[in-house]
């Protein structure tokens, strides 16, 4: 018999109708490799179908929650434009169609052949009530001659969402000792931050952090320590020159000790008078983890 080389993967799980308020989870069957062999998951493929033009923005309020058995990738759920480096700029445009958020895993994660990675999404608020959700994964089948490795990297995402905050007033908030924190017993390796400020008029939102800066966004301004309270970033930065406006990236390639942190602090001093202002930082990077037979599921 000849060998099974390595060979390409893509696994896609379709029409999961989410509701304001729901979580729900996609068919597991759908996201398990049918071949029974290991593989390296490398990316997830957020798709939301048909979007209309008086729901397209909402997309970013929709969250997810990714493990493999006991082993979480992220911190309960995750904004869905707090894992990807950057939106399809039809939803800046409310143009409608398919849209897709992609997050690139900073290094593969092995995917014992038993084993299938978990994917629910939650809705905090859609202007329309619902939305058609596709999530795909790609990634390599491995073949023979690829031994079970005893550690594995693990992917890893968490994230601060602020309060909504109104028009027309001043305000400050800093993210919590939870929020952007290692709470492993091992390091993690942060890839990046990124940052998302989608500012809402009525029914619209659009995320200002992508792009020519804004008069908003010119006015938020961010200061970073970690929890030793060492300064990461001193002086109060705006916001667009610490996130890129091309992918509102942060590559800050660091080690976070176990039980590290970082506090992100934010004021603004001037919102508009006819929009709603919503902070957001995730911190993305990876861990190692013992696959032990019996821990993953």
């Amino acid at each position: 018999m000849a060998a099974v080389l390595d060979t390409p993967i893509l696994l896609r799980a379709t029409s999961l109708s989410v509701a304001v308020g729901s979580i729900t989870g996609f068919d597991p069957s759908l996201l398990q490799n049918p071949y029974r062999r290991p593989m390296l998951l490398r990316e997830v493929r957020f798709t939301v179908r048909d979007l209309s033009d008086d729901n397209v923005s909402q997309a970013g309020n929709a969250y997810a929650e990714l493990r493999m058995g006991r082993i979480p990738l992220t911190h309960g759920f995750v904004p869905i434009r707090l894992l990807c480096r950057a939106y399809d700029m039809r939803i800046e445009a409310d143009t409608g169609g398919d849209v897709t958020h992609i997050w690139r895993f900073p290094k593969p994660l092995y995917v014992p052949a038993t084993e299938y990675v978990d994917t629910r999404i939650q809705s905090q608020s859609f202007a329309s009530g619902s939305m058609d959700f596709h999530v795909t994964y790609v990634g390599t089948m491995l073949g023979d001659g690829h031994a079970r490795p005893a550690t594995i990297d693990v992917p890893w995402a968490t994230a601060f969402v602020g309060a909504r905050q109104a028009g027309g007033s001043d305000f400050f908030e800093q993210s919590g000792e939870q929020d952007l924190s290692n709470p492993f017993e091992t390091p993690l390796y942060v890839q990046r931050f990124l940052g998302s400020v989608p500012l809402t008029h009525a029914t619209t939102a659009v995320d200002i952090t992508l792009g020519e800066p804004t008069v908003g966004i010119r006015r938020v301004f961010v200061q970073v320590v970690d929890h030793d309270g060492q300064i990461v970033c001193r002086d109060r930065t705006r916001f667009w020159s610490l996130f890129s406006p091309t992918d509102r990236a942060w590559n800050a390639k660091c080690v976070l000790p176990p039980r590290g942190h970082f506090v992100f602090m934010f004021d603004e001093v001037y919102t508009s008078e006819t929009a709603t202002l919503q902070l957001g930082v995730s911190m993305l990077g990876h861990r190692k983890v013992i696959l032990d037979r019996g821990y993953v599921r």
